[in-house]
């Protein structure tokens, strides 16, 4: 989940309402944020509560210092497979949700990929 597509300005409010639901939950679910370098006030009320004990099964992905060296490598077709066609969505033209903040199908990949390493 990335509260930074709804949460704009650094407000972890949202975030913060789901955590305090999740946390009283008889199954706490495992909870998965996509990072970015803009999003200090989140991570820093995440690692309160992973301090105070309160998220046990955490995991944060902040993938663009791991993927800016490979989306330099010019041509394209150099890169690692997960790496081309990194803007690409597979959805038509006009559809709604190709923005430039949203990740596109490689992204998604490589998130998946990270998620699948960690567990």
């Amino acid at each position: 989940w990335d509260y930074g597509l709804n949460e704009h300005g650094g407000v972890a409010g949202g975030l913060e309402s789901y955590l305090r639901h999740a946390m009283y939950m008889e199954r706490r679910p495992m909870l998965i944020v996509r990072d970015s370098a803009d999003a200090t006030p989140r991570r820093d009320l995440i690692k309160g509560y992973v301090a105070s004990g309160h998220i046990t099964d955490h995991l944060l992905l902040h993938l663009d210092p791991a993927s800016e060296p490979f989306l330099e490598i010019s041509p394209e077709k150099r890169r690692p497979p997960a790496f081309r066609e990194w803007r690409e969505f597979g959805s038509p033209p006009n559809a709604p949700g190709r923005a430039p903040h949203h990740p596109a199908v490689a992204e998604h990949g490589v998130m998946g990929r990270a998620v699948g390493m960690h567990l």
